[in-house]
């Protein structure tokens, strides 16, 4: 998924494990009001009465460009154990 704010618009690209990809445009129309923001009206109770606003608009986009051709890391998040290991090839 690639997010990408363009002014008022931002462009979401999406791939779940398909060859197409899908795009999707979304417009903001005028400043977003604190009142109108989820996670504030879900837990009043963390945030102030009164917020000091939100942040300001900055000049740096942030993006993670990704290079041509190149593919998302896929390893496992751990290592199996030798002896579990052994067992799941005796297995399969």
């Amino acid at each position: 998924m690639y997010l990408r704010g363009l002014g008022k618009e931002s462009v979401v690209l999406m791939n779940a494990r398909n060859p197409s990809w899908y795009a999707l445009s979304l417009e903001t129309k005028g400043d977003p009001q604190l009142q109108n923001i989820d996670t504030v009206c879900k837990f009043p109770d963390v945030f102030l009465d009164e917020l000091p606003g939100l942040p300001p608009t900055r000049e740096v986009e942030f993006g993670i460009e990704v290079q041509p051709g190149t593919a998302a890391v896929s390893i496992s998040p751990f290592r199996m154990a030798a002896v579990e290991l052994k067992e799941l090839k005796a297995q399969i």
